[in-house]
């Protein structure tokens, strides 16, 4: 009985978290000032480009929302990277604002790092810019991941508002103007990729015979994926794929093999090594034949039948 009841808190409590929500943070109207793009990083961005008061960017990607009050781009993918944060670096978050003949502005971003599903504590609030009147549209602000923050999916929220200080802005209710915009972000640590050949440690080979190293990784992400195999610390020319095909080994061939997996998140993982040394067979009793040696003036004579 103690044990159905315990499956049953589970399952409730496993059905609670996915089912919980975020506060809600909606401006009052849509004659103020909007968000035009968001991003992360400096290479490789992933950003929403839109129009004034649009919840379509100009990729045809759609959030949903309530237009130039409040956009929610978390489920928005159409094969574009999702925004990974490494845990333990320093990465910037940038927004413009191009709508509306904007005026004096205020902008906070709000990162989940804990994923309690609020942005509460100190550490998961970073202003961006600070009651900006109009001229530059674009602003950017350098934050750090912590070094314990939960790797996974997570929400960040950036909030526009009018006429507001920094330390004013709160990431949930409602407001005057302005625009509020949560993202999906993926904390991520490069020890979470574990790559590995098969077959792997010290591999004895014969000469003439044929060999295929597999390459292969865990927790890859989405976006473009780069290989590059390695004997002893020196990259291989050509080969860029996830097996190494060594058709006739010669002794030319030993050595020690890596392949380094090169993610789309930044992380850069080389595998063990895999060392391919060649069978030394010792010979046979059939291949003796007489063995001559001669000690003292005499000669001994030692024969095998093989």
């Amino acid at each position: 009985m103690k044990k159905i009841l315990l499956i049953t808190l589970l399952g409730f409590m496993s059905w609670v978290q996915s089912n919980a929500q975020y506060c809600s943070s909606l401006s009052d109207s849509v004659n103020g000032l909007d968000l035009s793009l968001v991003s992360i990083g400096t290479t490789n961005p992933y950003y929403n480009l839109t129009t004034c008061n649009s919840l379509i960017t100009n990729q045809g990607d759609t959030a949903t929302g309530i237009a130039g009050r409040y956009s929610n781009w978390t489920k928005v993918k159409n094969g574009r990277l999702p925004m990974y944060v490494k845990r333990g670096t320093s990465e910037q978050v940038t927004i413009s604002i191009f709508c509306n003949n904007w005026g004096t502005g205020s902008a906070v971003a709000f990162f989940d790092w804990n994923q309690d599903l609020d942005f509460n504590d100190s550490f998961e609030i970073v202003p961006i810019m600070n009651r900006q009147s109009s001229g530059t549209p674009s602003f950017a602000k350098f934050f750090n991941c912590p070094n314990n923050a939960i790797l996974g999916s997570t929400r960040m929220r950036v909030v526009l508002v009018e006429n507001k200080d920094t330390n004013n802005i709160q990431p949930c209710g409602n407001y005057t103007k302005g625009e509020t915009e949560d993202y999906e972000i993926i904390v991520f640590d490069c020890t979470n990729h574990n790559v590995s050949i098969n077959p792997s440690g010290n591999v004895n080979v014969s000469l003439g015979q044929s060999m295929n190293l597999i390459g292969s990784a865990t927790n890859i992400p989405s976006g473009s994926l780069g290989i590059q195999w390695y004997k002893n610390g020196i990259a291989v020319n050509g080969a860029t794929k996830s097996n190494l095909n060594i058709n006739t080994i010669k002794a030319s061939d030993t050595g020690c093999y890596s392949v380094l997996y090169m993610f789309s998140n930044g992380c850069e993982v080389f595998s063990p090594n895999t060392c391919l040394k060649l069978t030394t067979n010792a010979p046979k009793c059939s291949e003796f034949r007489n063995i001559f040696f001669t000690k003292n003036a005499s000669t001994f004579i030692f024969a095998t039948s093989g």
